[in-house]
């Protein structure tokens, strides 16, 4: 079975997303703010429960090409480790004059923004 293709699956997330707002405008002009509040703490609480946990997972390369997105998110990660984290990179740039820390491959590490983990 093969799995569907990146484009194929951000389409589908894009269509599901713009539908999911449409649906809100309406219900926001139609629903009662008592049952639209009623519906939402629902959904929420049904979301926190089954769906409480998203991973990310940022590639290194695309292909042959490396993605600028990885790099991005190894740097600022490199500010958020712990003394638990077993692995670190430091590097010097050649004609850089401070040393870059950053992650080293197969670590976890964790963020938190917002209040969200």
């Amino acid at each position: 079975m093969a799995l569907p293709s990146a484009k194929t699956v951000l389409s589908v997330v894009a269509s599901l997303t713009a539908s999911a707002v449409l649906f809100r405008t309406i219900a926001d002009d139609l629903i009662p703010d008592f049952i639209h509040g009623y519906f939402s703490s629902l959904l929420r609480m049904l979301s926190n429960r089954y769906f409480s946990q998203l991973t990310v997972v940022i590639e290194e390369f695309e292909g042959l090409t490396s993605n600028h997105m990885f790099e991005a998110a190894n740097i600022y990660l490199g500010t958020k480790l712990s003394p638990s984290t077993a692995r670190i990179k430091v590097n010097k740039p050649e004609k850089g004059e401070e040393l870059t820390v950053t992650v080293d491959k197969n670590q976890e590490i964790s963020d938190f923004y917002g209040g969200v983990k």
